[in-house]
């Protein structure tokens, strides 16, 4: 029984403590302030493509995603160091 009390205690804490570091790292990339958006609406937006274009245009620490706006994957996004 002691060895399942301690194990319980040890989970505990590892949940407790992974959450709390969840939770305060979890805010919205758009609450930076030093973060940037760009859209560039084109047709049939692909990951990669994205990505290389907005490291092209911002630098190696940009990265692009893609959104719809009318049509699924239709926009680039880039985020990027303001």
């Amino acid at each position: 029984m002691k060895s399942l009390s301690v194990s319980a205690v040890f989970l505990l804490t590892l949940f407790l403590t992974s959450g709390n570091w969840v939770i305060t790292n979890a805010a919205p990339i758009r609450e930076k302030p030093d973060m940037c958006e760009k859209a560039f609406p084109d047709c049939c937006c692909l990951k990669d493509n994205c990505d290389i274009r907005c490291v092209d245009i911002y630098g190696k620490s940009a990265f692009g995603y893609c959104s719809t706006l009318k049509e699924e994957d239709d926009v680039c996004v880039c985020r990027y160091h303001c």
